[in-house]
């Protein structure tokens, strides 16, 4: 079972690595996902979109730097939209009341003993929910007590240092910039679902033409004393085909054979008279 966490801000990713790791060594049949886990080389948009769509559970890191900050918004947004999946938010240095709506309609858990306990169960529930093998509830209890400490320790220390200061409002070239990036990423993305654009074939294209422009490409071609394929219907496929495509009296198979007397040559004969 995937849990994605969500961060933003230094303190908030080290708040979600530290419990990433403590996640592995608690519930390990829980399997933390979050984005600074990227292989280098792989573009992070499509392998967050894929994590997003394969979470039935995730976890906001909140601290008071990123309260407000919309990509946190987007990706619970987004868990949240997923069928029956699950969405907590982690509060470290917040308590209930300072996380407002969106973000907070969503069951919240503050740094603390018991809240986190109650975190865990819900997580290994999660897992047997989704064909995972969870832990039995004594043996939950055991491991909580024995790891419980170093994450204590670890979020307490991450918590404790002073707030970072509050990053400067970005210039509307910045966020031009970014929003160039997105559609852009956007863009290749669909390209890449879609596959590249297919022209329609020869006998397609014939078969769009209306009936007035298929009898003149007939009384071209019928014109055209030449000894292969008339250059005005040869683009367009077989003989076959192109009987099929022209639903006209005359059978164009005739119009494509040598005829009696032609020319042995490409050009247009001389003028009738």
């Amino acid at each position: 079972m995937r849990l994605f966490i969500s961060w933003s801000g230094s303190r908030s990713e080290r708040i979600a690595q530290v419990f990433a790791d403590w996640i592995r060594q608690t519930v390990q049949a829980a399997e933390p996902w979050f984005s600074n886990e990227i292989i280098k080389g792989k573009r992070w948009s499509p392998e967050i979109a894929n994590a997003l769509r394969d979470s039935p559970m995730g976890l906001i890191c909140l601290t008071p730097e990123n309260i407000s900050n919309p990509w946190l918004l987007f990706e619970a947004g987004a868990i949240s939209n997923t069928k029956d999946a699950l969405v907590c938010t982690f509060l470290v240095g917040l308590r209930e009341v300072d996380v407002e709506p969106p973000l907070g309609q969503f069951q919240a858990t503050p740094f603390d003993r018991n809240e986190v306990k109650k975190l865990l169960v819900t997580i290994n529930n999660c897992v047997g929910d989704h064909g995972g093998k969870p832990l039995s509830a004594a043996t939950l209890d055991k491991v909580f007590e024995k790891h419980w400490p170093s994450l204590e320790k670890d979020i307490s220390s991450i918590a404790a240092e002073p707030a970072a200061a509050k990053q400067p409002k970005r210039s509307q070239e910045e966020v031009l910039q970014e929003l160039l990036h997105t559609v852009r990423n956007i863009d290749r993305r669909v390209s890449e679902l879609n596959g590249p654009l297919q022209q329609p074939s020869g006998v397609e294209q014939l078969r769009r033409l209306s009936l007035y422009d298929r009898a003149r490409l007939v009384d071209a071609a019928s014109e055209t004393q030449v000894t292969e394929t008339p250059l005005p219907l040869r683009a367009f496929g077989t003989a076959g085909e192109i009987d099929q495509a022209l639903p006209l009296k005359q059978p164009t198979t005739g119009l494509l054979a040598p005829r009696k007397g032609a020319i042995p040559t490409t050009r247009r004969a001389g003028k009738r008279r």
